[in-house]
């Protein structure tokens, strides 16, 4: 066990057409299944057509060998689908 720094980078898309959606997807870390409070963060994605949006978390977390780190993304607002990435998300921990 110990103190980790965790990055977690995630970038999203919506299945939009040509109009405006403003579809607003949450990113939050849990451990063991637990939202870690101050993890949250927020991406709005306005269209198909206008690229991705890119939400980023930095925490420092106390950490043992057993712990289960997951990242989920869910939609909050809009109407589109909203969908991660390939190659285009990341997570970095390394002990500090």
């Amino acid at each position: 066990s110990g103190w980790y720094e965790i990055i977690i980078e995630v970038t999203s898309q919506i299945e939009a057409g040509d109009g405006v959606d403003r579809t607003i997807a949450s990113t939050q870390l849990t451990i063991n299944g637990t939202p870690i409070a101050e993890s949250t963060a927020y991406i709005m994605n306005r269209t198909a057509q206008r690229g991705h949006g890119t939400s980023n978390i930095t925490i420092i977390q106390n950490l043992t060998q057993s712990d289960i780190i997951n990242v989920e993304i869910n939609s909050i607002g809009g109407t589109s689908t909203v969908t991660t990435v390939a190659n285009a998300c990341r997570i970095y921990i390394a002990r500090i």
